[in-house]
């Protein structure tokens, strides 16, 4: 393996647990909490190995280097109703445009 992978993917790794951190408070926030529009809400931080490893596989087909990683810090929503995926999303959405907001910026730089 690569020490300009390892290097490049702990960089990419660096303020993913704040980021974690930040995005479970949030999502507990205000009257309308995501907490309260569903059933279970998990979070997690890719592992450094997974990292290095996603890295070596879309190397093989393609330029691609850890900076390139979209999926570092992962949220997953559970519903344990269909007929609440509607309302589920809806209120995704609006928790991703907060947290897009000028006052909050955690997710500066995408367009949602």
């Amino acid at each position: 393996m690569s020490k300009t992978i390892m290097r490049d993917a702990s960089l990419a790794l660096t303020g993913a647990e704040y980021v974690r951190e930040k995005l479970t408070a949030l999502a507990g926030l205000g009257p309308n909490s995501l907490y309260d529009q569903v059933y279970a809400i998990k979070f997690r931080v890719k592992s450094l190995d997974s990292l290095v490893n996603k890295v070596i596989e879309k190397k093989k087909t393609k330029a691609y280097s850890a900076f390139d990683a979209t999926d570092i810090v992962g949220m997953r929503l559970l519903c344990l109703y269909a007929e609440d995926l509607p309302t589920a999303t809806k209120a995704f959405i609006g928790f991703l445009r907060f947290c897009h907001s000028p006052d909050v910026r955690l997710m500066d730089g995408f367009e949602i």
